[in-house]
């Protein structure tokens, strides 16, 4: 997998790797991530690829890191 360039983001970091005929989105929000892969067959370059990061689909990604460290801190709150 090779790094091509980090997107700057307020919540979140955004990181473009290529691996195989796949762009690879990796977001990090503090211990949590989230990883979507982009064929290169419906994405060809790097800009196509990365025209899915409209506001919208950042929003739902943000989402998903508030549900997710909610599911974490009640598993670790229970102990």
């Amino acid at each position: 997998m090779r790094w091509i360039e980090n997107i700057p983001n307020k919540n979140f970091t955004i990181n473009v790797y290529r691996h195989q005929e796949h762009y690879i989105l990796k977001f990090e929000a503090g211990p949590m991530e989230q990883t979507y892969k982009i064929p290169m067959g419906l994405r060809p370059d790097l800009e196509a690829a990365t025209q899915i990061l409209t506001p919208e689909f950042l929003e739902e990604v943000r989402l998903q890191f508030n549900s997710m460290y909610l599911s974490l801190k009640k598993e670790l709150d229970k102990s």
